[in-house]
């Protein structure tokens, strides 16, 4: 979902690197946490709803 998430600037290698840690980050901490992975899907929808 993050590195999905395109803009503008999303060229820049120092933009493609912070989301690519930030996404690494947390599939790390929902790796083998079934409940926590549905915690975060459950947040996400619910703050990024269109």
């Amino acid at each position: 979902m993050l590195l999905g998430n395109l803009s503008q600037n999303f060229s820049e290698r120092t933009t493609v690197k912070t989301y690519f840690e930030t996404a690494h980050f947390l599939y790390k901490q929902i790796e083998d946490n079934t409940e926590k992975a549905l915690a975060m899907e459950h947040y996400i929808s619910d703050k990024f709803k269109n």
